[in-house]
């Protein structure tokens, strides 16, 4: 896919979005209902990435139907970002559905009822760290870094840029824990990002 491709929806999409985004119904939306469901496997199907950004505050639903089927699209429209436009779907987080207080208005004593060690729970928690809050980009990375997996690391590479200081030294912390042959296919996939982030002025050469 390439990064144009989160820089709009197209109109089909933006129906379906839409649809999520109806305050009238959002209660109803919200409540579990096979509607509910039936627009984000939609969504999921129509494989726009930028759709992320609106399926995210689902991820927080207080029902295990409509959490469980967010995580599962927005992780299926991950995988179709390259890892060198991460920095766009990054941007396009901070700015997101600000309406929704769960997700726009997230703390960090939040992120603990976030734990979970399958793909869409990283991938998730991955996609918190991009918060527009610095205390809650920072408390995702720790916890992110405690898990064993090889998904966290373009979340942990994105954020040594970060206008924050103290969340480039978590991400710079995390990242040392992360050095190990182990992890080495995932660096390695990273290999385009890490190049786009080689040419912000907040890249430490050190990094490389």
């Amino acid at each position: 896919m390439k990064s144009s491709h989160l820089k709009g929806l197209t109109l089909s999409a933006q129906t379906l979005v839409s649809k999520l985004r109806s305050w009238s119904t959002l209660s109803q939306r919200w409540s579990g209902s096979s509607e509910t469901t039936a627009l984000l496997e939609e969504i999921g199907v129509a494989a726009e990435p930028l759709a992320i950004p609106t399926l995210i505050s689902f991820g927080l639903a207080h029902y295990v139907e409509v959490r469980a089927k967010a995580k599962s699209t927005i992780r299926h429209l991950f995988a179709q970002v390259p890892t060198e436009s991460l920095p766009l779907l990054d941007e396009s987080l901070r700015q997101s559905w600000g309406q929704v207080e769960d997700w726009y208005g997230m703390k960090p004593n939040a992120i603990e009822r976030l734990d979970g060690d399958t793909d869409e729970d990283l991938v998730f928690l991955g996609l918190v760290s991009c918060h527009r809050n610095g205390y809650v980009r920072a408390e995702a990375l720790r916890v992110l870094g405690s898990k064993p997996s090889g998904v966290i690391i373009p979340f942990v590479l994105i954020r040594l840029v970060d206008w924050v200081s103290e969340v480039r030294f978590v991400a710079e912390e995390e990242l040392q824990r992360k050095l190990s042959v182990e992890y080495a296919d995932a660096f390695v996939n990273c290999l385009p990002l890490i190049d786009r982030l080689s040419k912000n002025s907040r890249y430490r050469p050190v990094y490389s």
